[in-house]
């Protein structure tokens, strides 16, 4: 069993295990990129080739490579669906650059599939884009001439929807705009004076002071817990060591115990580092520290349930 230190319970400590916990989890992508790469593979050789392209299509997405990208577009060919391997092609050109062989195959790809299909290049800023009620990650679509399409462009401040179509070989630059935020102003009696004691002046749009020091408490309390919980762990470090040098029966319950109390204190250290972190960027970015003058009343913000947990892992 491990022994924690003090200077393993300290913040500085937390955020290298959160870092590690975020190494963890790149390597769990990346192997659930590998299993789908490998699905994808079988699809293709049994046929399926819809289903294959869906599999490399995932594959890429959760690590990005320009192998599985054109397995992809050579399922969707094999499909006969040859707007979204133009499309992908396009993407293939724009992600990869420097990759002659990527670059010559999506030329290919292009020349042989374009001049049969409608090109639609989308321009608009910060929004995200549905085709025919399916998401798209890329800016230039095509799609089926034969046919009128919808697009819809989603905002923060609303959703702009457009209806377009054109000829074989055609390209169209379609540049949406974002739609104005909508302002709605509170109703009231002109008869009747409005009354602003005990009101806070929410004019800066900042949060009011409290809620940091909320979030510093917090913090404070998941370290209490976070080293209570690791002094309780180390306690019964030394009994362990003992039982399993004298083969002692219970040994493996020690050590089951032992590892139950380190899974406790691992979760205690991330949900420890996730309110530090939240805590500093509200204090920074987020908090009018001048509403602590101005503001007559403070609202009061009480910890829910549904809050964000961060899982390190380690191994007993």
């Amino acid at each position: 069993m491990h022994k924690f230190t003090g200077a393993g319970l300290t913040i500085l400590s937390i955020v290298l295990l959160v870092a590690q916990s975020a190494a963890a989890q790149d390597s769990r992508q990346r192997a659930a990129a590998a299993e789908a790469y490998d699905r994808g593979t079988s699809g293709y050789m049994t046929g399926e080739y819809a289903e294959a392209a869906q599999w490399f299509e995932t594959a890429h997405r959760l690590a990005p490579a320009p192998a599985a990208i054109m397995q992809a577009i050579r399922a969707h060919q094999k499909a006969e669906n040859l707007a979204r391997a133009a499309t992908l092609a396009v993407v293939l050109q724009n992600d990869y650059p420097g990759e002659a062989q990527a670059v010559q195959y999506a030329d290919q790809i292009l020349a042989d599939t374009a001049p049969s299909l409608l090109r639609i290049d989308v321009d608009c800023s910060a929004c995200e884009i549905d085709l025919d009620d399916a998401v798209q990650q890329a800016r230039s679509l095509f799609v089926d001439p034969s046919t009128s399409h919808v697009i819809v462009a989603h905002f923060s401040t609303g959703d702009v929807t457009k209806e377009i179509s054109g000829e074989p070989g055609q390209t169209t630059t379609l540049r949406i705009e974002a739609p104005a935020a909508r302002l709605t102003a509170p109703v009231s009696d002109p008869q009747e004076p409005v009354s602003t004691s005990g009101s806070q002046d929410l004019s800066s749009g900042g949060l009011p002071p409290v809620v940091t020091f909320i979030g510093a408490g917090v913090t404070g309390a998941f370290l209490i817990a976070t080293i209570i919980s690791g002094v309780d762990t180390n306690a019964g470090v030394d009994a362990y060591e003992t039982a399993a040098r004298s083969g002692a029966p219970n040994a493996r319950q020690l050590l089951d115990d032992g590892e139950s109390k380190e899974t406790r204190t691992n979760v205690l250290i991330g949900m420890t580092a996730v309110f530090a972190i939240a805590t500093g960027v509200i204090a920074g970015v987020l908090t009018d520290w001048s509403s602590e003058e101005e503001a007559d009343t403070h609202a009061a913000i009480i910890p829910t349930t549904n809050g964000v947990m961060g899982l390190v892992e380690s191994r007993f």
